[in-house]
């Protein structure tokens, strides 16, 4: 698993290196600032610490306290002794601090930190408070004021297995730990590393420690910056919302050719509507007409017509004259001949009920023919 780094100046990097094989350890971090940002604890709490987080500034307190729901965060400053101070509060600048030269230096820089009443407390009382017992690593970082906290830090009794204080003035290389070296050193502790801004201490009942600040932070620690892990996590999101579009896109593409397919079809179906649609209606109607009436025009017309034709073929001049009026109705014409054909196909079942029906009628014809033929050639 890759370690990331929270801290400023890999702080946290020399410790895992340390500490890496603890498991639920406990720190103590006074002037612990942001819960993420440059801090030297954040990647120890990732893994299963806890421990106690001491914050004057109320703003990043906030912060702090609603990262760290396992930790114990308290709002105070820390001294050598009790009472009240004033504290100059530069929220998210790690500038904040209890002297009073480097607060004025603050607002001559223009910073203009908001000055605060503060009431200090010893970290010794802090930790039998809470009832601290086993500490892996004590951080100090209080902008000019280590001395104060390491005098009121109890080191006889609580034994933290590193001690790490920033050793130099306020956004300066200036080293500062002349102060208050000679205080961790007489209470067995010796300096095993300088980082550039920070120093370490080993207690003097953990040697086996000093080997791992034989040599500064580099590529074989295996870590990578907190820059370079949110910008990972952003290509990750990235990534997986780039998935999420490609789906969204394979999913509208294939609704288009779904619809595409559809439309074209309709446009198929159309054109044969408009091609097929009325000629269809009109068949059907006329099916059905031809089913309600057709058979009874047929019985009651068909056998009429049928009749009427027999008896005007038997005229010839007559059924010329009617034959060449039929010319100008074909269609009557051919249905005409179509049942003369029929007739003639099934006489036995048309002519003779004719003939029964209407013998006296064509018996008195066919005599006024005779007669007149007669009266013709006298």
């Amino acid at each position: 698993m890759t370690f990331v780094s929270y801290a400023q100046n890999h702080e946290d990097v020399l410790l895992f290196r340390a500490l890496g094989h603890v498991r639920n350890g406990v720190y103590v971090d006074v002037g612990a600032s942001h819960p993420e940002e440059d801090s030297v604890t954040k990647a120890f709490y990732d893994r299963g610490w806890t421990g106690v987080n001491i914050e004057p500034s109320p703003q990043t307190f906030a912060l702090l306290d609603r990262a760290r729901i396992y930790d114990v965060n308290l709002n105070i400053a820390v001294s050598n002794v009790s009472e009240e101070v004033i504290f100059y509060d530069a929220p998210r600048s790690g500038l904040s601090t209890l002297v009073r030269s480097a607060g004025e230096m603050l607002e001559e820089s223009g910073f203009k930190p908001d000055r605060i009443a503060l009431k200090t407390e010893r970290l010794d009382t802090i930790l039998d408070r809470h009832g601290v017992r086993v500490i892996h690593f004590l951080k100090i970082d209080v902008e000019g004021a280590e001395g104060s906290v390491i005098k009121g830090a109890g080191l006889e009794r609580h034994r933290p297995w590193i001690i790490l204080v920033e050793a130099t003035l306020p956004n300066s290389n200036t080293p500062n730990h002349f102060e208050w070296d000679h205080l961790i050193c007489a209470a067995n502790y010796h300096f095993v590393y300088f980082d550039g801004v920070n120093r370490y201490y080993v207690a003097d009942e953990h040697p086996e420690l000093d080997a791992s600040f034989a040599v500064p932070v580099n590529v074989l620690d295996c870590y990578i910056r907190l820059s370079e892990h949110r910008l990972k996590r952003h290509a990750r999101r990235l990534e997986l919302d780039r998935e999420l579009l490609d789906q969204k896109i394979n999913t509208l593409s294939a609704a288009i050719s779904s619809a595409q397919g559809a439309h074209a079809n309709a446009i198929v179906m159309i054109e044969k509507m408009n091609g097929n649609l009325v000629p269809q209606l009109i068949h059907d109607r006329i099916l059905a007409v031809n089913q309600l009436v057709g058979s009874k025009v047929r019985s009651i017309l068909i056998p009429g017509i049928r009749a009427a034709y027999r008896l005007i073929s038997r005229f010839p001049r007559v059924f010329a004259l009617l034959n060449r009026r039929l010319k100008r109705l074909p269609y009557v014409k051919m249905q005409l001949r179509k049942l003369l054909i029929d007739s003639e196909v099934s006489s036995n079942r048309f002519i003779s009920p004719c003939q029964n029906d209407h013998q006296p009628e064509l018996s008195q014809l066919v005599k006024r023919v005779r007669d007149a033929r007669t009266q013709r050639r006298i």
